[in-house]
């Protein structure tokens, strides 16, 4: 029964990523499957940590990843640094799946988390004004998609989708400087490989105070 759960789990979390490869005027759009995988990483790692364990969780999720290298490789917009963005949106699944199994967070939480973070920055200028340039280039600091977008080589700033509705034509480089692509692949990892030894130092002391 485990196993067919976990068969079962891997398929969803694969399914999960299909709005990803819908296809734009041009074809396959690697923005778009950026812009989801982003999105719902964190929810696709709680979701392998509840019905998957082990090598075999890592398994899951890499298949889920693989499929954004895929889209990266075949579409016709061109993507500046796709490893970078590959290894964000990696290291986003492997938060979510830490925060599951530290602390049960389930995939659901992690989705309205991630959803609000990746549409606060524009959410005041779609339903009004923007913020100030000073608000809104931090909460740009806070959003998956920023970093998942810049670690591209992306231009995130001048997105339709953030240019006029988070102000950023407002904000000067003294406020804020584009996220670097290396540097923050490599800080995504670390945060990812310090939350996943966390959650099974937590799970191992959690486990000798039951025994005890």
């Amino acid at each position: 029964m485990n196993s067919t759960r976990a068969l079962l789990a891997s398929l969803w979390i694969a399914a999960c990523l299909a709005p990803g490869w819908m296809p734009g005027r041009r074809g396959l759009d690697a923005c778009l499957m950026l812009g989801w995988a982003a999105l719902v990483a964190p929810a696709l790692g709680a979701l392998a940590a509840q019905y998957t364990r082990g090598v075999f969780a890592l398994a899951v999720l890499g298949w889920a990843w693989a499929q954004c290298a895929l889209v990266l490789a075949f579409s016709e917009r061109m993507v500046p640094e796709p490893a970078c963005a590959c290894a964000v949106i990696a290291a986003l699944g492997l938060c979510g799946h830490a925060l599951a199994r530290a602390f049960g967070i389930r995939a659901p939480t992690l989705l309205v988390l991630s959803t609000g973070l990746c549409l606060l920055p524009s959410l005041p200028g779609w339903i009004g004004e923007p913020l100030p340039a000073r608000y809104s280039a931090l909460i740009l600091d806070l959003s998956p998609w920023t970093w998942v977008m810049e670690a591209a080589g992306f231009d995130w700033l001048r997105h339709a989708a953030i240019y006029e509705p988070a102000g950023a034509l407002d904000i000067d480089p003294g406020l804020r400087q584009a996220f670097p692509p290396l540097p923050t692949a490599l800080t995504m990892a670390l945060i990812a490989l310090l939350s996943a030894a966390a959650a099974e130092v937590l799970l191992r002391r959690r486990g000798s105070a039951l025994v005890r």
